[in-house]
């Protein structure tokens, strides 16, 4: 079967493509969101790529699952994902389940040890409830996916501009990172920097005067010497990855010079065309 050439290069893969589906700047697991590409920069490829390998794997991590569970943030599908425990002390694995009323339930993982589970609850005058401990991020996933939002958001802002239009393939100086992202190359990890800038559930006011807690928020910021960083904040954490120099030196030399406030709230080096 000959492939139709009528469609432009996808930015990953660099292929001539369809592209029918949608694609998420930012992943659906981290709230729904409207901040979808225009046809032709994703294709169903490496839309699907993503959503299997780089997403759907972070989001599942406990380090993200139980703040998305924490703080009630539905997936794509309208759905709070459960964390998974074990009860103590009848040892046995368990999911809490949130509600859309705000309660939480709790239940065996296999069903042959419920009956087990509920005579313990029933027989002991306590108990508890344990999670496994994570407390850093995938970093190998995290730098990827950091990486395809910057390559996205980028090209977003990009598109209509006639020299990108052409052909749709990002500068030299990108092409390490798209590497990186879509086809796992090279260095094995892309270092990410990460602090947090405010607590998850801190409420923010809205332009109608509605406190508000903020799940995400991103932006690309240019530095002097030609870097490019894609700032990313996701309850309350700050992750900032390098588009250009798999390192964070040159992000860290940047909140020396600025008194550690972020780029997403300063407009110094703020991106624009």
């Amino acid at each position: 079967m000959k492939m139709s050439y009528n469609h432009p290069l996808c930015v990953f893969c660099e292929q001539h493509s369809e592209t029918v589906r949608e694609e998420h700047v930012m992943p659906e697991c981290f709230g729904a969101n409207p901040h979808t590409l225009p046809s032709g920069l994703v294709c169903d490829r490496c839309n699907q790529y993503f959503g299997n390998k780089i997403e759907k794997p972070i989001a599942e991590r406990p380090y993200f699952l139980q703040q998305r569970f924490a703080n009630r943030i539905e997936g794509k599908k309208g759905k709070i994902a459960p964390v998974t425990t074990l009860h103590l002390p009848s040892c046995v694995p368990c999911e809490l389940i949130a509600h859309a009323d705000g309660s939480v339930s709790i239940g065996a993982r296999a069903e042959r040890d419920e009956l087990r589970l509920v005579q313990s609850i029933r027989t002991q005058s306590s108990g508890m409830l344990v999670a496994v401990a994570d407390p850093q991020p995938p970093m190998a996933l995290l730098g990827r996916l950091l990486g395809k939002i910057g390559i996205e958001t980028l090209a977003s802002c990009w598109r209509g501009v006639a020299e990108f239009d052409a052909t749709q393939k990002l500068p030299e100086g990108l092409q390490p990172l798209r590497r990186h992202v879509r086809f796992g190359a090279s260095p094995e990890v892309w270092p990410v920097h990460i602090r947090r800038l405010y607590p998850a559930n801190q409420l923010f006011p809205t332009v109608d005067g509605t406190p508000e807690q903020v799940i995400h928020e991103w932006d690309l910021a240019y530095v002097e010497g030609g870097f490019l960083l894609i700032v990313v904040c996701i309850l309350g954490v700050e992750y900032v990855l390098d588009m250009t120099n798999p390192s964070t030196e040159v992000y860290e030399e940047w909140l020396k010079r600025h008194g550690g406030v972020s780029p997403l709230y300063s407009q110094v080096g703020r991106f624009e065309l």
